[in-house]
């Protein structure tokens, strides 16, 4: 990682030379090929220029046959010294880290479609496709797969199919797709980036666009067939893919833009103003981002606002304040942790950034020994700061720290080490530093010294410290949120050990994310040292000070003492000495970085009170309390009067309803005896119903406390139940103050406990258990202190002026000990509050105190032996202090009862009866005793009756006429009174009820006898309020009705039409329970009721007394009837009509109505069919129950048509028969047939005939209706008929009997046809077929039946309900109209209707097949035989239909060129093949580069069709290397350089006869210092058999031939076979070689320099 930003910049600045680079290869690769072309043998060793000295002594004798191949030379290959190189591993390196430098990120932006990266498909294809995860440590778990998600993936790689090249498609399976979906994308500067966008289905691209921070939007190339480009610049990109959904084509233009604007605020989030927004301070969203952590992906929603991303932290950008505050209110419920990214300030004085932190009104800050907590807190509410990105910074012109972060890698430097310190800070060099990072632009060292001098802080304690520089300020010395989040996970990541961070920022709204992030390093292992920062106020209001698993460090002075300018407050863990919080922090975490953070022991450490932590230091301060003198007097606890309002009023916190506490600023703990601790440097404890306080009537009002608690050092309130106690912040914290004292300065507010209401109060309270080091002052509002005689307390003084109450001893004892108790009276008022400080810890000791009403008390009781209603209540004790004067408050005490109605109280009395008066100094305990006593009187109810005479009354027994009444009610003083008493209508008409508590009454009859009496008053009330009462009750004498119905059975009334045939008389007689006498008569007609009204309650007897005994049975003639009060009662009187009728026979279907027939045949449809329906009636026995009407019903089937029916009759058995249509009325409705006859009555015997015409529908299709019988096919329709007689009388009112069925039957005339259509090889089937039905005009098929239809349910074209006539005798023809793609031929049928009811056929095509051609040349157009080729398919072969029938890879067939160089394959189905070589002609080198051929379908017509492909081969070449080898010894340079031809004769494998020649050249230059010298020439030749020989040289004569290859020696030549296999299968012949040694000899026929130089043919 070692200066990343400079090999970027020279990565950009190799892209930028990239064109002058390629043109230099291109230029040298020029050279070389010009080389290859002219000089074509090559020598073993490279020649160089000769020196200058040879060439100057050989320079006439070899000017002109070596200077053009010296200068060639001097081009082609001069030997140019190599440079020195670094070691590999360095260059390795280097070249590793300016790849990754120079490869920049893709970050995807989408929704509704997938983005496929062609070097991801590649991968893939390639098999080398990785799961990122793999390379995660640890790896991340796989989420659970559901059914929905694997339909989604489906349904994306069947979109997939559609825009992917077709070579990917076969791969694009489920487990390839979430594997593409993984993938990270990083590419080359400079390199051109081709993507697929694949849109959701039912969506297409809306705009593609690639965007850089540094460049803009970019250019992106669209193929326009779901194809992109886009060449990636030096800096990350962000690919953005907007869809919009697929618009209907009848859509018009003018909508189009609309519905695109609504899809585009669909996409935009946090727009509309959110709840709890106006709560939120404006300032903090200046910079309009948040920085988010959230552990699952979805809940970041508004993805188009990310900008930055790392693990689980996210960092968003929005574009106006309001929405980022709509965002941060969305984010506060949803995400682990959310912030404004606001500004962080080095926490340093000297800052740039100091006038964005001052407050604009200047104080004096106090320090924290001489002020309250209150003050301090007035004091930062009136200078309160607001750290805020300045308003010259945009958000634009912010660092995006987060994505920065995400490309920066592992530093294996700072992980090899140990006790490393990451500095976070303006960036740092020097020679501590191990290695430097920077979250922000700007380079990795700032122009701020601000890192520099935190280097010398830490480095001035720990010389060897080992320091990772991360950079997260700017030069300004300001940064965010964000780079500091950055620059802390970089720091986690890396494991270092320590993290400073000498900076400061106020609280935002929340810092939750910064919080998170220190606990993470905590709980990494790593020491977090945090600024206090300068301010000079409460560190709870501050980052990273107020975080309590961070080190916070203060700054003080040389003595310790803190400086004004240092933060303070519970969260400082020390104070170190320096002129900033900045330099403190890095001394302490230079200090602990060397000697840890256990026992911290230097001299420039203080704790934050300034308590030295130099162990060497013996401190000889004065103990603040110990040596205090005792000043002042108390009052006697329990000898001194108190006023009784004071006495009274006094408050407990052992025993209160509820307690709650409020501004607590740590989560609550629990303490070693299971209480809770609440822990805060201002806090509120309530306290409810804890207390009473009397009013100015002496009235008792119960009290509510809330006790305002405040300290710098902090406290804490304990709860438990209804207790709560005060205790000092080490219960919390566990830290004790080193020097002085924790003081908690407490404040009292009582309240109205009924309505919360503030209250003044002058009361008394006690505060207990003091021991040694804890005390009191009391600061306002006490008025006296009242101890006990030897009391352990006493009042000391700190300095001058302050005096406190405190103890000398522990308090060892069980409850409370008054010798270590004391008691104080109070005035207290809602705006001068009483104020108490309470010391509580000091050095190692801790201490807690509570409130307790320990005094005397007032006790009540009732009087035993003396009434106490349940509604009076005895009041609780008045709990008093002790030294109460009672006697002052005496009526307060004897006033202490409620009245309760009905009962007066005795009042309060001692428990001899003596009365209570108080004392003017009580110390003891009073019980009193009361009672109540109770009052009543008497309630007359009077009885008066209505309805009767008073003699009737008088004729009434008296135990007929007697009442029970009752009276009953809660009485005035809430007593239940409940009596009934008897009301006897004798000498007297009323009742009393006496000794009745007084009281409202109802007063009710509950017994009387029903049968003769109605209660008519109902329930009366009464009110007795003094000594009597009258209320009057009525009666009224009984009576009921009598209604007697008459049922007439067996007959319908309105079959008699005479009135007397249904005449009836009743008479009601006898004696009522009154003894009077009844005797009435009631008569009616037919059937209904009459009714005996008003008759007296008695038992009477009913009688039928007139009935016509011929024509009716009655069911009862007398009966006993008796009448109740108030009830009608109601009796049925039943009479049977005598006469009964005769049932009818069932009709029948049959030629002459004696027997059924089973069937009708018809031929066609066109045929008429008549049904006959016969009828008999049988003749009546009485004319009042025979038949009145006749009707017939036929419900046709759906397949006849009606045509009409005629009526006939006989009354001679059916031998001769009477049209009596026109007597029968026809309400025929559709295919239901019906018609009916009405008469007086039908009771003679009769026959009746209905015949009923029917034709089968023409339209219908008959298939439901086909049966066989008898082995042949027939439509059998059924019908069946039915009669109705109606009756005018009798039960059932109708008969319904139904006819015999009787079916039609019709030979078949519609056939359904179906055809399958299959692949004849794969038998999958076919959709794509077209099949038509031509039809029979008598002599051909010439009419067009129509198409059949295809249905994709059961894979068949069908065709239903073809239709027989005369015309077409029922011949059809189908025939094949379309034939599939990809098949040829077509297929056809004939049919005949009229015996089958379906008939389906399979219809087959063969698929159109192909050939290969293959063409073999030569380099020069010859044409050759004997070349064999192997076809294989190049993917996967499919059927039309998408079968696989032959895999990818498989050989489909071998074939040999012949006489005219071609060769054809076998009929090879449709698809991609690859043709590859595998021996070549004889002679001629293997080509070893396959070809790719595509066999094609052309249409129906073509069954098989033909593909070319040529391949061109070369000869095979061989290789002979022919070596001179000669004793250097024997070279005499004066007689020139020696030099040897070659010659190189024969034929090739073919028979061509070939000669070449070599010449090679000693010189200076190439002859060594050994004793021997060599020289070699190549020959390239044709394959074949060789013989190498010497051409005659001067001076040198023939010696031996030795190291000969592929070869033998003969004579003074070598034969060298160079043929090489005859097989074909090799792209290059053997190689030769001989070795030839001369010696030294004279002949002067040839100079030694001649040559020869050839061409190879």
């Amino acid at each position: 990682m070692k200066q990343k930003l400079v090999s970027v910049l020279l990565a950009v600045a190799m892209t930028a030379s990239s064109l002058s680079v390629a043109s230099a290869a291109s230029l040298e690769t020029t050279a070389e090929t010009y080389a290859e072309e002219t000089i074509q043998t090559e020598t073993a060793e490279t020649e160089t220029e000769t020196s200058e000295t040879q060439a100057t002594e050989t320079e006439t004798e070899t000017e002109e046959t070596q200077a053009p191949e010296t200068e060639t030379q001097t081009e082609t290959s001069p030997e140019t010294p190599k440079p020195e190189t670094e070691p590999e591993s360095v260059q390795e390196t280097e070249a590793q880290t300016e790849t990754e430098a120079a490869q920049k990120q893709v970050i995807l932006k989408t929704e509704k479609a997938d983005i496929f990266f062609a070097s991801d498909l590649k991968k893939l294809k390639d098999g080398t496709l990785e799961d990122p995860d793999l390379k995660k440590d640890p790896v991340p778990q796989t989420e659970a797969d559901t059914q929905e998600k694997q339909e989604k993936r489906a349904a994306a790689i069947k979109e997939a199919a559609k825009v992917l090249p077709d070579e990917y498609v076969p791969l694009l399976t489920d487990d390839a797709y979430k594997l593409l979906m993984k993938q990270e994308h990083k590419f080359d500067i400079s390199t051109p980036v081709d993507f697929y966008v694949v849109p959701e289905e039912g969506y297409q691209v809306d705009s593609v666009k690639v965007d850089s921070t540094l460049y803009g939007e970019l250019q992106v190339t669209d193929f326009e067939n779901g194809a992109y480009e886009v060449t990636i610049p030096s800096d990350d990109v962000t690919l953005n893919v907007l869809t919009k959904e697929v618009q209907d084509e009848t859509e018009t233009e003018t909508e189009k833009p609309k519905e695109t604007e609504t899809e585009a605020a669909k996409e935009e989030h946090f727009l509309e103003k959110a709840d709890g927004v106006d709560a939120l301070d404006a300032s903090q969203f200046t910079s309009q981002r948040l920085v988010v952590l959230a552990s699952d992906s979805s809940t970041v929603v508004d993805t188009e606002h990310l900008i930055g991303q790392y693990d689980n932290i996210y960092l968003l950008q929005y574009s106006s304040v309001e929405q980022t505050m709509n965002a941060y209110v969305y984010y506060l419920d949803k995400a682990e942790a959310v912030e404004p990214d606001t500004v962080i300030t080095a926490a340093s004085d000297e800052t740039e950034s100091e006038a964005v932190l001052e407050s604009e009104t200047e104080t004096q800050p106090e320090t924290e020994t001489d002020t309250s907590a209150k003050e301090e807190t007035e004091a930062q509410t009136e200078t309160e700061v607001q750290t805020v990105v300045p308003s010259d910074v945009t958000a634009t012109e912010i660092d995006n720290p987060i994505t920065t972060l995400a490309g920066e890698q592992d530093s294996a430097v700072v992980q090899a080490e140990s006790k490393v310190v990451a500095l976070l800070d303006t960036g740092a060099e020097g020679p501590n530093i191990i290695d430097q990072v920077s979250m922000i632009d700007g380079g990795l060292v700032g122009t701020s010294n601000h890192a520099s001098d935190m280097v010398d802080a830490i480095t001035e304690q720990n010389p060897n410290a080992k320091i990772l520089s991360v950079r997260v300020l700017g030069d300004d010395n300001l940064g965010t949120i964000s780079s500091i989040v950055a620059g802390m996970e970089y720091a986690i990541a890396q494991d270092v050990d320590f993290i400073n961070l000498s900076l400061y920022a106020r609280k935002s709204l929340s810092n939750s994310v910064l919080a998170s992030e220190i606990q993470k390093a905590k709980d990494a292992g790593i020491e977090v040292v945090g600024a206090a920062g300068n301010d000079g106020a409460d560190v709870i209001n501050y980052m990273p000070g107020s975080v309590e698993s961070a080190w916070i460090i203060g700054a003080c002075g040389e003595e310790g003492n803190r400086i004004e300018s240092s933060n303070y407050g519970a969260t400082v863990d020390y104070n170190v000495v320096g002129d900033s919080t900045s330099v403190s922090t890095a001394r302490f975490t230079g200090y602990i970085s060397k000697n840890g953070a256990e026992n911290i022991s230097s001299d420039i450490i203080f704790t934050a009170n300034g308590e030295s932590t130099d162990k060497e230091e013996v401190s000889d301060k004065e103990e603040m309390f110990e040596g205090a003198e005792y000043t002042g007097t108390a009052l006697n606890w329990g000898s001194s009067s108190i006023d009784y309002n004071t006495s009274a009023t006094s408050f407990s916190s052992y025993n209160c309803s509820s307690i709650e506490i409020t501004g607590n600023s740590k989560p609550v703990k629990k303490s070693s005896d299971g209480s809770d601790m609440y822990y805060g440097t201002n806090m509120d404890l309530k306290l409810y119903n804890a207390g009473y306080t009397v009013d100015s009537s002496g009235n008792r009002i119960p009290m509510n406390v809330r006790i305002h608690g405040e300290s710098s050092k902090g406290f804490v309130f304990n709860t438990s139940g209804g207790y709560a106690s005060i205790r000092g912040a080490a219960a919390y914290t566990g830290k004790t103050p080193s020097k002085g004292y924790n003081v908690i300065e407490l404040y009292f507010y009582f309240y109205d406990a009924r309505n919360n209401n503030s209250l003044s109060v002058n009361g008394v309270m006690q505060m207990v258990d003091i021991d040694t080091n804890e005390g009191y002052v009391l600061r306002n509002g006490a008025t006296n202190v009242y101890l006990t005689s030897g009391s352990n307390i006493f009042l000391g003084t700190l300095g001058t002026t302050t005096k406190y109450w405190l103890a000398k001893t522990n308090d060892d004892t069980n409850g409370i000990d008054r010798n270590h108790a004391m008691q104080i009276t109070y005035s207290s008022t809602p705006s001068s509050p009483l104020h108490i400080g309470y010391y509580c810890e000091k050095k190692n000791s801790t201490r807690g105190m509570s409130f307790t009403q320990e005094g005397i008390s007032v006790n009540y009781h009732a009087q035993s032996g003396k009434d106490w209603p349940s509604g009076a209540n005895i009041p609780a004790s008045i709990a008093l202090a002790s030294g109460a004067n009672t006697a002052q408050g005496i009526n307060s005490i004897k006033n202490n009862y409620n009245n309760v109605p009905g009962y007066t109280f005795s009042g309060w009395h001692l428990a001899d009866g003596s009365v209570y008066n108080g004392s003017s100094c009580q110390t003891w305990n009073t019980d009193l005793y009361g009672y109540y006593v109770k009052q009543a009187g008497t309630v007359c109810v009077w009885k008066g009756i209505d309805g009767c005479t008073m003699d009737f009354l008088n004729s009434i027994p008296v135990a007929n006429k007697t009442f029970k009444v009752r009276l009953y009610g809660t009485s005035t003083n809430g007593e239940w009174y409940d009596k009934t008493l008897d009301l006897a209508m004798s000498s007297t008409n009323y009742v009393e009820f006496t000794d009745v508590p007084m009281g409202t009454y109802t007063v009710e009859e509950v017994g009387y006898d029903s049968r003769y009496w109605t209660f008519t008053t109902g329930a009366q009330t009464v009110n007795l309020a003094g000594s009597r009462a009258d209320v009057e009750i009525r009666n009224t004498v009984a009576t009921g009705n009598l209604t007697v119905k008459k049922k007439l059975v067996n007959i319908e009334e309105g079959a008699i039409s005479n009135a007397e045939d249904k005449k009836f008389k009743f008479t009601l007689y006898g004696t009522s329970g009154f003894n009077t006498t009844v005797n009435t008569t009631k008569e009616l007609t037919g059937s209904g009721s009459v009714t005996f009204s008003g008759i007296p309650a008695g038992t009477y007897t009913l009688k039928e007394s007139y009935y016509d005994g011929e024509l009716w049975t009655p069911s009862a003639i007398t009966q006993s009837v008796t009448i109740e009060k108030d009830v009608t009662k109601e009796v049925t009187v039943t009479n049977t009509f005598i006469p009964e009728r005769t049932p009818q026979p069932a009709p029948t279907k049959s030629f002459d109505g004696k027997k059924g027939i089973e069937y009708k045949r018809i031929q066609r449809r066109s045929a008429l069919v008549t049904f006959s329906i016969f009828q008999q009636i049988k003749a009546s026995d009485h004319e009042a129950v025979a038949p009145v009407k006749l009707a017939v019903n036929d419900a046709l089937n759906q397949a006849f048509d009606y045509k009409g029916y005629k009526a006939y009759v006989s009354t001679n058995a059916g031998t001769s028969w009477t049209d009596d249509t026109a007597s029968f009325t026809e309400t025929t409705n559709g295919r239901n047939v019906s018609l009916y006859k009405e008469k007086n009555s039908f009771s003679s015997a009769e026959w009746y005939r209905f015949d009923i015409t029917v034709k089968v529908n023409d339209d219908i299709h008959l298939e439901d209706y086909i049966q066989n019988i008898d082995g042949t096919n027939f439509y059998v329709i059924p019908n069946t008929a039915s009669t109705t007689f109606t009756y005018k009388s009798g039960t059932p009112n109708e008969v319904t009997q139904n006819t015999n069925t009787v079916t039609v039957r019709m030979p078949l005339d519609e056939l359904n046809i179906s055809v399958k259509k299959i692949n004849e090889v794969t038998s999958e089937n076919i959709a794509s077929a077209e099949f038509t039905l031509y039809e029979w005009d008598g002599a051909s098929y010439s009419i067009n039946n129509g198409k059949l239809e295809y249905n994709s349910r059961i894979e068949k074209y069908v065709k239903d309900h073809i239709r027989k006539n005369d015309t077409n005798q029922g011949k059809f023809k189908i025939v094949e109209t379309v034939t599939p793609w990809g098949h040829v031929g077509s297929w056809s049928k004939e049919i005949v209707v009229g015996t089958e009811a379906e008939l389906e056929f399979e219809a087959t095509n063969p698929m159109g097949m192909g050939t290969i051609t293959i063409l073999k040349k030569g380099k020069h157009n010859e044409v050759l035989s004997g070349a064999v080729y192997s076809i294989k398919a190049k993917e996967n072969i499919v059927s039309p239909q998408g079968k696989v029938l032959v895999n990818a890879g498989t050989e489909v067939d071998k074939v040999k060129t012949g006489k005219d160089g071609k060769a054809v394959s076998k009929e090879l189905y449709p698809g991609k093949y690859t043709v590859t070589e595998t021996n070549a002609p004889l002679g001629y080198a293997l080509n070893t580069t396959p070809q790719d051929v595509e066999v094609k379908y052309q249409d129906k017509d073509t069954k098989v069709t033909n593909s070319n492909v040529t391949f061109v081969n070369d000869r095979l070449y061989s290789v002979i290397t022919v070596t001179k080898e000669i004793d250097t010894a024997d070279i005499v340079w004066e007689h020139g350089n020696p030099t040897f031809t070659f010659k190189v004769d024969g034929t090739d494998v073919l028979g061509n006869a070939h000669t070449y020649y070599e010449t090679v050249e000693f010189t200076t230059a190439n002859v060594g210092n050994g004793a021997k010298a060599a020289l070699s020439a190549k020959f390239t030749v044709l394959a074949g058999t060789y013989t190498v020989s010497e051409e005659k040289t001067a001076r040198y004569t023939f010696g031996s031939i030795h190291d000969v290859v592929n070869g033998t020696v003969s004579g003074q030549t070598a034969v060298l076979n160079v043929s090489g296999k005859k097989d074909g299968t090799e792209t290059a012949g053997p190689s030769g070689a001989a070795t030839f040694y001369n010696v030294k000899a004279t002949d002067e026929d040839l100079t030694h320099t001649a040559f020869v130089k050839n061409t190879i043919a």
